[in-house]
This record gives structure tokens, C-alpha cells and sequence, in this order.
């Protein structure tokens, strides 16, 4: 028995069936795409906050680690101006500090690869916080770190324990 042509199942997707599929995935990856390289640009943007929130915390452990005041004979640093940062041996001297780009400790003549474009600046200030009402000087370190149009700050405090 022989079937009419008519009642043949037919198999198979025609021409304008490809061309609706093939459009529908290629906005559908055009989408995901878009997707991935907007997550993939903001993924970037905290790498310059936690490098200068990094640059600050190295500055202030640096500064508060030294005593607090100046051991005799000991370096009077003068900053802004004629002031050498390899030579600073209290806290005070760090008042008024500033670097174009970040240095080293140990070589302050090279900038750290890659953070140029760091600017620091120190404060420090009297202040009337006391240690356990014990009445000791205490001192206020501010770290400034300028990246991308941006400042961010740490503070710490340095108590007179000499």
C-alpha cells in the first residue's frame, strides 16, 4: 500500500524556522555577553580603593610603631619642606608629610611599581584622648592616600608609653 505524497509526515525544519532559531540565539548571546563584559569592567573598580586603603594602613602601622617622642639627639624633621623619611625616629616627626607616588621604607628613591599614581599625606595632632584616664599625651595620626580622584583616610592614635 502506497501512500498519497499529502499524508507523508514530513521531517525536518524549514528554511524560516532555521532563520527565527538563528536570530533568537544570537540575541540571546549577544545578551549573556553583555552580561559578562559589564561584571567583568566593575570587577576592576575596587583593586585602586584596596590598594590605597592598603598604602595608608602600611603608612600609619609605620608611623605608630616609632616612639612617641624624640629620642635625644634624635632627627628633627621639618616636613613639608627639608624632611628625610629614612631618618624619622618619632611620631612627630611624620607631621606634615607628603609623597607624589609610593616608596618603600628601603629604598625611597624608587616608587613601588605600579602605585605612581598614589599621593600620601600625613597629619598629626595633639589630641585630649587619654589611656585608661592615666592623663598620658596622646597623639592623632592621619593617613591620606589620593588615588583616581579619590581620598581615603585612616586615623590612629599614638599614647605616650616612652
Amino acid at each position: 500500500m502506497c501512500a498519497s505524497t499529502t499524508q507523508r509526515r514530513r521531517a525536518g525544519f524549514t528554511l524560516i524556522e532555521m532563520i527565527v532559531f538563528i536570530v533568537i540565539v544570537a540575541i540571546a548571546l549577544a545578551a549573556v555577553l553583555r552580561t559578562l563584559s559589564i561584571t567583568a569592567g566593575a570587577s576592576a573598580d575596587p583593586i585602586a580603593p584596596k590598594q590605597a586603603m592598603l598604602v595608608a594602613e602600611s603608612m600609619l602601622e609605620e608611623i605608630l610603631l616609632k616612639p612617641f617622642s624624640n629620642p635625644e639627639g634624635g632627627y628633627a624633621a621639618v616636613c613639608p619642606g627639608t624632611c628625610d623619611r629614612a631618618r624619622f625616629d618619632n611620631v612627630g616627626d611624620y607631621a606634615g608629610y607628603t609623597s607624589n607616588g609610593v616608596f618603600a621604607l628601603d629604598d625611597l628613591a624608587t616608587p613601588v611599581a605600579g602605585l605612581g599614581g598614589y599621593n600620601v599625606a600625613v597629619s598629626v595632632t595633639s589630641t585630649n584622648v587619654t589611656a585608661k584616664g592615666n592623663g598620658a599625651p596622646c597623639l592623632r595620626v592621619t593617613v591620606s592616600v589620593s588615588a583616581a580622584g579619590t581620598t581615603y583616610q585612616l586615623h590612629g592614635y599614638r599614647f605616650n608609653d616612652d
